[in-house]
């Protein structure tokens, strides 16, 4: 039983309570049982100073005065149950009754009397409890005996016993009614806990569309229901990109094999000449070109989702990058008549991987190229922004309009535009890479007047 929470927190609740209890029960007991003793003491003290005053001791033996009735008369005294005697210097009794005669007087106690101390004891005269007070009486500070005055307990050692009988009886109740308590309490408290337990052990993937939307207030029990809730929202929709992008994947890889395996069928259908078993192997070759391609995309995608994607930092001249990128671009730039222009400085150097930004930017500056037109002119530039580089693709081709501009770092998507080739994963691509080297990466269009990209990475050092 104790496995569960509900029956820990009981547990440790109805311990804390119990320590408390008793220890509170016994500090009670105990003060009580003190402030009882020291009023009995201060009684006594006061009684026995009272009948010292009465004591005649201008005559030997020593006697008591009797008559009055007033504090200082040993019979008023003797009426309330105390037990009173007088001893004289040598320790024999004077004045006592039959019950006051069994009372002690050690040798110890005599001798501090003749030095002038009194004395508190607890005594056992028949059986039962006295509390008993020993004075000096003298006479011009001559010693003359002992008045000794004991006082019975029985009323406090009830009052004690009531005390311990009503505590033995309140804190076992207490408890009981404490671990119920606590036990509804904690089943009311947890009740979120097992209706997020029942909810996961039902959830399955193929139904993270569903939620608690339980109503609690805003403690810890509410903000882990909430925070479950969106827990699954996020997993919701990380499992529907993954399904979206495991079926374009899969559509993506379907085609090339599917016109590999037409080219194929069609080329067996019948001898053919040997160069149009040239032209056949040509087209094979062309889509194997294009499924290698999309394979290598998508294990980039997919070690940069993992964090494994291999980072070699370097510190290079940014224009060492930017000629690179042009001299491969060029000859896409030369067939579509559209002029490549670069604008940085020569001192300007980045922090990054030089094969990853190369291969960020030629993604980027295919895109430049593909949409533009005859005549255009696709701008990369680098400039220093900060404490980082900001390279920036521009063209001034037909631009991208709001609705798409929103999910173009989206796998597989793809802007609809006359001519338009490609799997999509381009910028996808360059968002990963980019992310990887610490960077980020903006896209900002409007339609008919061209688009600009801006990589931002670190600006590196003059050397490294």
């Amino acid at each position: 039983m104790f496995k569960t929470i509900r029956a820990r927190l009981t547990l440790w609740y109805v311990a804390l309570l119990a320590l408390i209890l008793v220890g509170f029960g016994a500090a009670l007991y105990f003060t009580l049982a003190r402030a009882l003793d020291q009023q009995t003491d201060d009684t006594l003290a006061l009684a026995a100073q009272q009948l010292a005053d009465g004591v005649n001791t201008e005559v030997q033996p020593l006697a008591f005065v009797i008559g009055g009735g007033g504090p200082n008369d040993v019979n008023t005294v003797r009426a309330r149950g105390d037990l009173v005697r007088l001893i004289d210097a040598e320790g024999r009794a004077l004045d006592s009754s039959d019950s006051s005669s069994a009372l002690l007087l050690a040798a110890t106690t005599l001798k501090q009397a003749r030095r002038g101390s009194t004395h508190f004891e607890t005594v056992v005269v028949h059986g039962e409890s006295y509390r008993l007070h020993t004075i000096p009486l003298t006479e011009n500070e001559q010693f003359l005996g002992v008045l000794q005055i004991a006082k019975p307990l029985a009323e406090i050692e009830r009052t004690l016993r009531q005390l311990l009988l009503a505590l033995a009886v309140i804190v076992p109740l207490t408890l009981v009614v404490a671990t119920f308590s606590g036990i509804w309490f904690a089943r009311r408290a947890l009740a979120p806990m097992d209706q997020i337990t029942r909810a996961a052990q039902r959830i399955r993937a193929q139904d993270l569309n569903e939620r608690l939307n339980l109503e609690l207030p805003d403690d810890e029990v509410g903000r882990l229901a909430r925070t479950f809730d969106e827990m699954l929202a996020r997993l919701h929709e990380q499992f529907e990109r993954e399904r979206e992008f495991t079926a374009n994947a899969s559509h993506e890889l379907r085609t090339p094999l599917t016109i590999m395996r037409g080219e194929i069928d069609v080329t067996r259908a019948r001898p053919r000449a040997a160069h149009e078993y040239e032209r056949a192997l040509d087209d094979l070759g062309v889509e194997v070109d294009r499924l290698t391609q999309l394979t290598q995309d998508l294990l980039t995608l997919a070690r940069a989702d993992a964090g494994a994607l291999p980072i070699r930092f370097e510190t290079i001249p940014a224009r060492q990058i930017l000629d690179a990128v042009v001299n491969e671009l060029q000859p896409l730039a030369d067939a579509k008549k559209i002029v490549i222009e670069t604008r940085t400085e020569d001192s300007l150097r980045v922090r990054c991987d030089p094969e990853r930004l190369h291969q960020v930017l030629i993604n980027v500056g295919e895109n430049a190229l593909k949409f533009s037109r005859a005549g255009d002119r696709v701008i990369l530039s680098a400039a220093r922004n900060g404490s980082h580089v900001a390279f920036l693709v521009q063209d001034s081709g037909v631009g991208i309009a709001p609705d798409h501009l929103a999910h173009i770092f989206d796998r597989f998507y793809r802007v609809d535009h006359a001519g338009a080739h490609g799997t999509g994963l381009g910028l996808a691509i360059a968002n990963a890479l980019t992310r990887a080297q610490g960077g980020t990466i903006e896209v900002t269009s409007q339609v008919g007047e061209g688009t600009r990209v801006m990589v931002m990475l670190p600006l590196g050092g003059s050397s490294e």
